[in-house]
């Protein structure tokens, strides 16, 4: 690979035409001079093509387009990575924004043969442009299987991949509209060395329509995930075993609490119960679990309560 690497940024889009021109935007400015842009459409019915079309004429060379019939985020990544040049591929929604050095600080990492991906942090910004408050973040480096198979820290805004790697596995899953990103990391991590720049480099649009934000879709999604990825990569010993298990634990505590979170007791009660017979006792979800059984009024005021003593500052 050449000292300076021709970077393709993919960015799928569907149905962002108020979006899309920022997000090529933050891509086109960046410091690091050697990249190009492939947007694939997945057949978006509002005015998105328009826009893809504008942009192409007025930043030819480096930016081109196509487009696909709607057949989900992977298929369109997929689709762009087959049009692409570059000796890596930066992954970009469509929704959401690079900071100008994002590129600039990771390309150097791939200078190490071993490193197959590299990856970033995330800040989120909310509709009135404020951002989130800086989250406390871990990043795992070397071969990360074990270390992303619960909580998956590649955000995939944030990643940057060898082509030859992304070819070498198929790609992403055309199957899988979500946790799709986290199937191909945790394949990627038995065959190469990850790497990470320990920076927010990133800003995620929190949008109401995004797909991540329903709740009980994505638990399946990851515990799908989690099916296909032991039924390719069965564990070899007890300590492996018991690492599925734990990342079982993980999501369904995780989204368990999100459902609480969102006063969907039903929802949060049923992973919660599962948390806790996964957990052999759950303490650290127990009070949510609790509240979930009870009427709905009462558990709104307890969840109140929950919420206000975890607030930072208070004593105790």
């Amino acid at each position: 690979m050449s000292a300076r690497p021709l970077v393709s940024v993919i960015i799928p889009v569907h149905n962002r035409q108020r979006f899309i021109a920022a997000a090529v935007d933050s891509a086109l400015t960046q410091t690091y001079p050697s990249l190009e842009v492939v947007i694939v459409d997945d057949g978006s019915d509002d005015d998105t093509p328009v826009v893809c079309q504008d942009l192409a004429r007025r930043h030819a060379p480096r930016l081109r387009w196509a487009r696909q019939a709607n057949a989900g985020p992977s298929a369109a990544r997929n689709h762009a990575a087959r049009l692409a040049r570059g000796d890596l591929l930066a992954f970009l929604d469509s929704d959401d924004l690079w900071l100008p050095e994002k590129l600039a600080k990771q390309v150097p990492l791939f200078e190490d043969v071993d490193v197959g991906l590299v990856y970033a942090g995330v800040r989120g910004q909310t509709p009135d442009g404020a951002l989130t408050p800086p989250a406390p973040r871990r990043y795992c480096r070397g071969r990360c299987f074990f270390e992303i198979l619960g909580q998956n820290p590649v955000p995939t805004s944030a990643t940057v991949i060898r082509s030859e790697l992304f070819a070498a596995l198929g790609g992403f899953d055309e199957g899988r509209w979500r946790a799709e990103d986290k199937h191909l990391w945790l394949r990627a991590a038995r065959r190469a060395n990850f790497a990470a720049v320990a920076e927010d480099l990133v800003l995620r649009r929190l949008l109401p329509e995004g797909l991540s934000v329903n709740e009980a879709a994505m638990m399946l999604g990851e515990l799908s995930c989690l099916d296909d990825i032991q039924r390719l990569f069965p564990p070899q010993n007890a300590w492996e075993a018991r690492r599925y298990r734990q990342a079982r634990l993980w999501v369904r505590r995780h989204y368990g609490l999100n459902m609480f979170n969102q006063a969907d007791y039903a929802g949060a009660r049923a992973q919660l119960w599962r948390a806790q017979v996964l957990a052999g006792g759950d303490l650290g979800s127990l009070p949510q679990f609790v509240v979930s059984l009870l009427p709905a009024g009462l558990a709104d005021r307890l969840r109140a309560a929950l919420r206000r003593a975890r607030r930072p500052g208070r004593a105790g």
